[in-house]
């Protein structure tokens, strides 16, 4: 639920600023958007462990599950430099970073259907380990 909640604050601070609601002149806006867009991102990094635990990972295999989430989870930062580069020198200024934000917001989209169907299968195991 954490995870779904942390996806949900990063959207709406990622659509405000995708929107253009967010300008020079909303500065109170602005400095509320960034710090719940941050709170979102970093309450996401934050929840490594209880994913583990809620997938009933074997600590044994704690570790290695941790690395594979890591390289599914940040391959967006490979391809991210160059696409936030290609959309802000193709849309200077900010129509550039309403781009960028419009991006952010679809990957956490994303984000929240793969938490959603992950909670999905998760509570499914937990059934079947109570039938047993």
């Amino acid at each position: 639920n954490m995870i779904i909640i942390s996806f949900a604050t990063m959207f709406i601070g990622a659509s405000l600023f995708a929107s253009g609601l967010v300008v020079d002149s909303t500065l109170l806006l602005f400095y509320t958007t960034l710090i719940t867009t941050s709170l979102g991102l970093y309450a996401l990094r934050g929840l490594y462990y209880a994913v583990m635990y809620e997938g009933h990972i074997p600590v044994r295999f704690t570790g290695t599950a941790v690395g594979i989430v890591a390289v599914i989870g940040y391959t967006p930062e490979i391809f991210m430099g160059p696409l936030m580069g290609y959309l802000l020198d193709s849309s200077p200024g900010l129509p550039g970073h309403r781009h960028v934000f419009t991006v952010l917001a679809i990957f956490c989209v994303i984000g929240m259907i793969a938490a959603l169907l992950y909670r999905r299968i998760a509570g499914k195991m937990a059934l079947g380990d109570e039938m047993e």
